[in-house]
């Protein structure tokens, strides 16, 4: 009984040591870096001005390896599906980061962001 035990508890602590050597060679060379002159505040819809809506968007977003999004769906909604759209468009189209490094080597990722929507700050689509 005693050396079924031993062999499992073998097995397992060398598991646990490949695991995190494994996890260790995962980890990226450069994290995922916003392009901060990039994250502006998307416009208001006028629409959602007159409805008074606002609340906060909360995005999923695929970030290439050249930085820029080619996809984004709503996780969490802001409450209003105009306010929902506008918010993925805004960070579609304008959004851009610095792609994270493993090895030397650009990867695309996936992140969460949130767009708040406040009517104090409102600032209109021209």
């Amino acid at each position: 009984m005693h050396s079924k035990f031993a062999t499992v508890a073998l097995v397992l602590a060398g598991w646990a040591n490949a695991d995190s050597a494994g996890a260790q060679d995962l980890r990226p060379s450069d994290p995922l870096r916003p392009i901060m002159r990039t994250h502006t505040i998307p416009p208001y819809p006028p629409e959602s001005v007159a409805a008074l809506e606002q609340g906060t968007s909360t995005l999923e977003v695929h970030i290439t390896t050249e930085g820029s999004v080619d996809q984004c769906k709503t996780i969490k909604s802001s409450g209003s599906a105009r306010l929902d759209q506008a918010a993925c468009d805004h960070v579609q189209a304008v959004w851009r980061w610095q792609a994270p490094t493993l090895h030397g080597e650009r990867k695309a990722v996936n992140t969460r962001v949130n767009i708040k929507w406040d009517l104090k700050l409102a600032q209109p689509a021209q």
